[in-house]
């Protein structure tokens, strides 16, 4: 565990030079409530590059007042603003310790700043098994104690059904709107995202998309090779592809994708044992 580990890029004290100005402003916000401040996603793993996330989670005592709630609207508001264009890139939430420490089975909504947002909404996209893993296991502490101790470890069959539910339910809302899929950002990252989802349910451990997508290439069937590298390929400027149509080609595969992915993915765990 690496406590402010700098990733290895040419920008690095760029980076370092915002998340302390984030760090300050989000303690200055919060007050007594703040204990930690985690980075996890690309920047746990190894594969952040200037187009990642910025995911985090930061560690808080309990239910934030309207006041304080008040306070980190409009440092996020703010923060928006800023030049440096990691600004933009943050993707995270405001966690509890108590729900933090374990699996929650109420899914409660957090106040959750997702990538891209000056606003922060109620939402459980942190409040995830997933999350709570790559915090544990692969997090950098940019502030406070170590999160091995704050979240217990987290069983890889938690892993397994939480990929296993999300790709059922991915997959349903993809077959009930599919047009959505005709977006030049969206299609090639629901291709990482099954090839993901499908790593974690069959290995019961998370990784990046990046790494996902190289385990699919060695894992599945050649014809979804070149949809695959091509996903890869289209990660520099997701601004500017959200407003393009998908290829034409990648798109009319990407349906027979995720059914190949469903199958196999629903097969794998029908057959994972019993808790």
């Amino acid at each position: 565990m690496s406590a402010r580990a700098t990733p290895s890029l040419s920008h690095g004290r760029n980076l370092d030079a915002f998340l302390d100005a984030w760090l300050a402003a989000v303690r200055a916000a919060l007050g007594e409530q703040f204990v930690g401040a985690y980075l996890h996603g690309s920047l746990g793993v190894g594969d952040f590059d200037r187009h990642s996330d910025l995911d985090f989670v930061v560690a808080i005592r309990g239910e934030l007042s309207w006041s304080e709630l008040a306070a980190l609207a409009k440092l996020h508001e703010e923060l928006h603003a800023d030049p440096s264009p990691w600004a933009r890139q943050l993707d995270g939430s405001y966690v509890p310790l108590e729900i933090l420490r374990k699996y929650d089975p109420a899914h409660t909504n957090l106040p959750y700043l997702d990538r891209g947002s000056r606003h922060l909404i109620g939402s459980d996209h942190c409040n995830q098994a997933v999350v709570r893993w790559m915090v544990r296991e692969r997090g950098i502490t940019w502030a406070g104690p170590d999160p091995r101790e704050l979240i217990d470890p987290v069983p890889a069959t938690h892993l397994r059904e939480q990929a296993a539910n999300h790709l059922r339910l991915w997959t349903e809302e993809i077959e009930a709107g599919p047009a959505a899929l005709d977006n030049g950002w969206y299609q090639p990252y629901v291709v990482l995202s099954y090839c993901r989802m499908l790593h974690t349910i069959e290995r019961g451990s998370v990784v990046s998309k990046p790494v996902a997508a190289r385990w699919a290439l060695a894992t599945l069937n050649a014809e979804w090779h070149d949809l695959i590298v091509r996903a890869v390929a289209t990660r520099e400027d997701p601004a500017g592809r959200s407003r393009q149509k998908a290829d034409r080609d990648d798109l009319a595969r990407t349906r027979p994708f995720i059914q190949t992915i469903f199958r196999r993915g629903t097969e794998h765990a029908g057959a994972m044992p019993a808790r």
